[in-house]
């Protein structure tokens, strides 16, 4: 691979009536890096699936971003950026599969010359819905974030019921 990524996970306590009991950043768990694709098969056939994570899995999102950027907004490469957004209902099923796609384009330069933009991709396990979002680096850099989605929309083949949504950090 080009780049080296990392990935995370985040652990809530679902007990305080979905609230996270600890700081964002502390929930927040390094599972580990790679910078070859036997490496991130390594991790990622070991993941449990955002499918099959229930609600009474204290795991509510994976992260995988690239090395160095922690998956924060404070995080100096994500400070002044913003996410794609999709929102998946759960009898729509789609949140594994739009997941690991979005997670071979990353690590495959599916995005081309804007892939400098993409700090990470996220999924959240959320008990009505499941989020997908890809994080990039600039907001203010309005060609390279409709690319940005662009690329979403290709890799993921989006049906029409499925919207995308902007989102500054």
């Amino acid at each position: 691979l080009d780049n080296r990524f990392a990935f995370f996970f985040m652990r809530r306590d679902r007990s305080e009536g979905g609230k996270d009991s600890q700081g964002y950043a502390s929930s927040i768990n390094k599972i580990g890096a790679f910078d070859s694709v036997q490496g991130f098969f390594g991790i990622y056939d070991h993941l449990v699936k955002p499918a099959d994570l229930g609600n009474d899995s204290h795991v509510t999102d994976y992260h995988l971003f690239r090395e160095g950027i922690t998956p924060t907004w404070e995080d100096p490469h994500n400070k002044r950026g913003g996410k794609w957004i999709i929102r998946l209902r759960k009898v729509e099923n789609l949140a594994s599969l739009y997941f690991e796609e979005l997670l071979l384009a990353l690590i495959g330069e599916q995005f081309g010359d804007v892939g400098v933009h993409v700090c990470g991709v996220v999924v959240s396990v959320r008990q009505h819905e499941d989020i997908i979002a890809v994080w990039n680096s600039d907001a203010e850099d309005k060609d390279a974030t409709n690319k940005i989605r662009d690329v979403i929309k290709s890799a993921l083949d989006l049906p029409n019921f499925i919207t995308l949504e902007y989102k500054r950090h």
